[in-house]
């Protein structure tokens, strides 16, 4: 939800659009309670995890993984994740089958499921959706590696791949007087 100086704008996918919803800020507490209907109903009707994961429920599932490694989903984080797939099955049934069979299985599964390219191509999403909140918090690096073992990428090649989306994410350069980025700023 972004809020600003007379209005709260809330941000929501339904399907495959995008809608962004304008409200007062006296709505709020209205917002919240039907934010939290919303939540709560997804909570009683979760959908099945698939019995495979398919390429796109993988990748979802990879993506999942290490934007909730830190223990909070960063808005900015699920809305990157929502226009980078606009396919909502395919992300409920990643988050299912990640919910089901945990990260350990994932890191194992992934390897038969992508290719080379959709392995890296994973991995750099990784990199990006951790960015995209302009932190990057050490347990999400950690558990990129983690992929980045398991799914066989060259310690150099990551590197390399690192490096690109660490300097894509670093706008701030070109708004510092001073050049020089917080440590903990992306």
């Amino acid at each position: 939800m972004d809020t600003e100086a007379d209005y709260a704008a809330i941000r929501f996918r339904l399907a495959a659009e995008h809608y962004r919803l304008r409200c007062s800020l006296f709505d709020l507490p209205v917002a919240d309670r039907i934010s939290n209907a919303c939540t709560e109903g997804a909570a009683r009707n979760p959908v099945e995890a698939p019995a495979r994961l398919t390429v796109t429920a993988a990748f979802y599932a990879g993506i999942h993984a290490v934007l909730a490694s830190d223990g909070q989903v960063d808005p900015v984080e699920t809305e990157w994740l929502c226009q980078k797939i606009p396919d909502p099955v395919a992300i409920e049934q990643g988050s299912a089958w990640l919910r089901a069979h945990g990260l350990e299985q994932l890191l194992t599964t992934l390897p038969s499921v992508l290719d080379e390219a959709q392995r890296e191509c994973l991995i750099a999403n990784q990199l990006s959706a951790i960015m995209a909140d302009g932190f990057l918090d050490q347990t999400e690096r950690d558990l990129v590696e983690r992929f980045r073992d398991a799914l066989e990428i060259d310690p150099a090649r990551y590197d390399q791949i690192f490096n690109v989306i660490l300097t894509r994410n670093q706008v701030a350069l070109l708004i510092s007087e001073n050049h020089s980025v917080p440590s903990q700023s992306v």
